[in-house]
C-alpha cells in the first residue's frame, strides 16, 4: 500500500509523448527542449521565421541545424542565403566535432535566376545527395529586387519562387525560411509584401526585449499564440536564467 501511494502520474498528449522522447522521425526540433513545444517542425512544411534585425532569427536556425546533424547521421543540409553561412556561430551550437560542417552545402545566389537553378539542382539531386533540410536565410535580401519590380513580375518572380520550395516539400524535405520584419500600418509585417506572406502557411516571429528572446507561433485550428523566450550567449542559445 505504501508503494501504490508513493506513484505519481502525470497525463499527456501523444504529441507531447513524442516530443519528450525525441521522436526525430516526426519533427525537427531545437537543441534547446524547453523551446520545442514551440518550434517543432513537421517533416515536408514550409516555415519562415520573421523577425527584426539581431533578434535571434539565425541562432534558431543554427540550434535547428545543430539537434539535425546530431540526429540524422547520413542526412545533409542545403544553406542557400545572401551572405555566407556564419560557421564560428553555427559551431558554438555544436557538441560534436566540426567536421559535420561537411554536410551543409552552402549556395550564394546573386540574384533570382540563380535561386530558381539552385532550387531546381535541389529537386534533381536531393536524393542522391540526401538533402532533408533547406535553409533559406534573408529570403528579403535574396528577392529584393521583386518589391521594386512592377507588381504582375514582381509576383510572379515571389510565385516561382515559392513553387519550386513546394515541389521540394513534397519530396520530404523540410524548408526554414528567415525574413525580415517592417511595419504596416504600426503593426510588424513580414517583409516583401502581403503576397508573399499570403505563400507561407506556417509563421514564426521573434522579438527581442533587452537580453530577452521571444518565439511565438499560432497554429492552424488554434486562436491563442504559443510562445516561448531564451537568452543568446557563448554557447548558442539557452535557457532564459531569471534573476
Amino acid at each position: 500500500m505504501e508503494f501504490e501511494n508513493a506513484l505519481t502520474f502525470q497525463q499527456e498528449t501523444a504529441l507531447q509523448m513524442l516530443l519528450r522522447l525525441g521522436a526525430d522521425e516526426f519533427f525537427l526540433t531545437t537543441k534547446l527542449a524547453s523551446l520545442n513545444n514551440v518550434v517543432r517542425l513537421k517533416i515536408g512544411r514550409i516555415y519562415e521565421i520573421d523577425g527584426e534585425e539581431m533578434s535571434g532569427k539565425s541562432q534558431i536556425c543554427y540550434s535547428i541545424a545543430a539537434k539535425f546533424l546530431a540526429t540524422k547521421k547520413s542526412s545533409k543540409i542545403a544553406w542557400i542565403s545572401a551572405i555566407p553561412l556564419r560557421t564560428d556561430l553555427l559551431i558554438k551550437h555544436l557538441d560534436m566535432q566540426s567536421e559535420n560542417l561537411d554536410r551543409i552545402i552552402c549556395n550564394y545566389p546573386e540574384n533570382i535566376g540563380k535561386l530558381v537553378g539552385q532550387l531546381e539542382w535541389i529537386r534533381k539531386f536531393r536524393e542522391i545527395l540526401k538533402i532533408q533540410l533547406i535553409f533559406v536565410e534573408n529570403i528579403d535580401a535574396l528577392l529584393h529586387d521583386t518589391t521594386y519590380e512592377g507588381w504582375d513580375l514582381g509576383r510572379s518572380h515571389q510565385f516561382e519562387i515559392v513553387d519550386r520550395l513546394n515541389k521540394i516539400a513534397k519530396l520530404g524535405v523540410t524548408v526554414v525560411i528567415t525574413n525580415h520584419v517592417s511595419k504596416w500600418r504600426g503593426y510588424p509585417s513580414p517583409a516583401l509584401g502581403n503576397f508573399w506572406a499570403s505563400q507561407i502557411n506556417n509563421r514564426f516571429f521573434i522579438e527581442k526585449n533587452e537580453h530577452v528572446y521571444t518565439i511565438s507561433t499560432i497554429r492552424n485550428g488554434e486562436s491563442q499564440a504559443v510562445r516561448a523566450s531564451f537568452e543568446i550567449g557563448d554557447r548558442g542559445i539557452s535557457d532564459l536564467i531569471l534573476s
